[in-house]
């Protein structure tokens, strides 16, 4: 196993139990006897890993197109939630709908 993996694994084991802990970095660090510079390195990179990636937009799509029911506009969000929102609640004005939901 290569050096820097086992690092990471360690660091990776270090990291959760820190979370678990419920203690300050400081306070865990010193217990464990890890620099404090060296786990908030490995913070940042484990955080950084689990960051979901952003999308371009907030919103997918606005329509007014719904199959089947014509008297809603569909609003999709990036993570696949689907939002229909009558047109009864707007009008029909399209322009002002994506003001309010910008």
């Amino acid at each position: 196993m290569r050096k820097n993996t086992k690092v990471r694994q360690q660091m990776r084991a270090a990291f959760e139990s820190w979370q678990a802990s419920g203690m300050s970095q400081r306070a865990f660090c010193d217990r464990e006897q890890i620099g404090l510079k060296k786990f908030h390195y490995w913070l940042r990179q484990f955080r950084a890993e689990s960051v979901e990636p952003k999308t371009s937009g907030t919103f997918l799509e606005v329509s007014n197109n719904v199959p089947g029911d014509q008297d809603c506009f569909r609003i999709q969000y990036p993570n696949g939630v689907v939002l229909y929102l009558p047109l009864r609640a707007c009008g029909t004005d399209l322009p002002m709908l994506k003001e309010l939901v910008s």
